[in-house]
């Protein structure tokens, strides 16, 4: 099936079911399996998100057809935060928060200008503030629930200690015709990533592509 076929019926998807459909069928695209479930637990039965867990090193998928843009990143927790377990204290709170705004934002992946692309919608899988669990129970008891959690969880986007983030992102452009690059900023933004592995779905077909530190353009 061509990418342009298959896009089509991913966007179909997307309009039965939502983001969170569009999310699997373009990790199924671009054969990267990425299974970000409404339980926030990832799922690899290929083993390829553990064999890929290196850390400074992340994975962004991108399929552009007509005016729908999909761009799905996956990183190390640990590149995200700057560690890999629900956050202990006030400081690694903060740090969980300020990324999920950094993550939410619309600074990550900005569209050639002449496309006219509008972010539309942002799902994050993976990482969560944990505010209503320290709200909820004293730190003593906090403690406890992270220990008893650890057993319990430990397969929540985890393989062998190790944690990743899932952030999956929608955007419409107007003049598509004009998409011919995208700054990808992540380096900027989380400096000890120091390598992007690119997936493309274009409808001219699918190509792969490297940035490393300093370099910050998607071109094709």
């Amino acid at each position: 099936m061509s990418p342009s076929c298959f896009l089509s019926r991913l966007l179909a998807t997307r309009s039965r079911h939502g983001a969170h459909s569009v999310a699997l069928a373009l990790s199924a695209l671009l054969a990267a399996p990425v299974f970000a479930h409404a339980d926030g637990h990832d799922h690899d039965d290929h083993g390829h998100n553990e064999a890929a867990h290196v850390h400074g090193v992340v994975s962004v998928d991108i399929a552009a057809d007509g005016q729908d843009l999909l761009i799905t990143l996956t990183a190390p927790q640990a590149d995200i935060t700057g560690f890999e377990h629900a956050p202990h204290d006030e400081a690694e709170h903060k740090a969980v928060a300020d990324a999920i705004a950094t993550l939410q934002g619309s600074g990550l992946f900005v569209p050639s200008a002449a496309a006219a692309c509008q972010q539309t919608a942002v799902a994050l899988d993976g990482l969560h503030s944990g505010d209503a669990h320290k709200d909820d129970h004293s730190h003593e008891n906090d403690a406890k629930a992270e220990h008893d959690g650890d057993d319990h969880d430990g397969h929540d986007h985890e393989h062998g200690g190790h944690a990743d983030v899932v952030a999956n992102y929608q955007f419409r452009c107007t003049q598509p015709q004009a998409l011919e690059s995208i700054d990808v900023l992540l380096t900027k933004a989380f400096p000890t990533i120091h390598t992007i592995n690119i997936q493309l779905a274009l409808p001219t077909g699918q190509a792969s592509r490297t940035l490393k530190t300093g370099e910050t353009t998607l071109t094709w």
